[in-house]
C-alpha cells in the first residue's frame, strides 16, 4: 500500500479507517502544509500529500502575507470543485 509522505509522520500503521484517521492526524492550516506543497510545486512527482497525483495547481483568489497561495489538485477533486461551480452557478441563475 502506498502512504503519502505527509500521513507517514502520523503513525496510522497501515490503518485505513475514518475513526483512526480522526484520532490519529492532527486538523492543520495550508501554512502547515506549505512545505508539502511547495515539492509539489517544484515538480516532485512522489505521493506527498494523496495517493492519486497532483494533476493541477491553483492560486488562491485571497492572500497570505500579500501572496497568494499555491492549492493543489487531483483529478477527482478537480471534478468535484467544478460540479460544485456548476451547481452553485445554475442556483443562482436561476
Amino acid at each position: 500500500e502506498v502512504w503519502t509522505k505527509y500521513l507517514q509522520q502520523w503513525g496510522l500503521n497501515g490503518k485505513t479507517d475514518q475513526v483512526s484517521f480522526k484520532n490519529c492526524v492532527p486538523l492543520v492550516t495550508h501554512k502547515d502544509l506549505e512545505s508539502y506543497i511547495r515539492r509539489i510545486v517544484d515538480g516532485d512527482l512522489t505521493p506527498i500529500l494523496t495517493r492519486k497525483p497532483i494533476t493541477t495547481i491553483s492560486l488562491s483568489s485571497g492572500t497570505t502575507r500579500g501572496k497568494p497561495k499555491f492549492v493543489p489538485f487531483n483529478e477527482e477533486l478537480m471534478e468535484s470543485t467544478v460540479q460544485i461551480f456548476k451547481t452553485s452557478f445554475a442556483f443562482r441563475n436561476r
